[in-house]
């Protein structure tokens, strides 16, 4: 069995020109991710309130970090992100209204316990 034979030409570091090309490829393709990271967004917040966190990860499993910074700056200049202290206020009070313990929450929250 013969193998390819081919002699590789060596490496060579990428021009201003190509290098400026890769850079609006990248927000060229980022600008197209934004509508959809969008909609994908205002969907989760259709169900619920969601963290920062919870945004940022369910978002990545689509999106790369540029579009989810970008929607998220978006999101928050709407006014679409409650804060986080209301998203943990809400979820303490429905855990209580679900007669979970204080030291349930508290762990849950991993808050120190004085």
């Amino acid at each position: 069995m013969k193998r390819n034979s081919r002699k590789k030409s060596p490496a060579s570091s990428p021009t201003a020109a190509a290098k400026s090309e890769l850079i609006s490829e990248v927000e060229e393709n980022s600008s197209t991710l934004i509508a959809p990271a969008l909609k994908s967004l205002t969907r989760f917040l259709t169900v619920r309130d969601h963290s920062h966190y919870e945004l940022r990860t369910k978002l990545a499993r689509n999106y790369p970090p540029e579009v989810i910074e970008k929607v998220m700056i978006e999101a928050d200049r709407r006014g679409w992100l409650a804060p986080e202290t209301e998203i943990a206020e809400r979820l303490a009070l429905a855990l209580a209204r679900r007669h979970k313990s204080h030291m349930y929450i508290v762990g849950l929250f991993k808050i120190p316990w004085f």
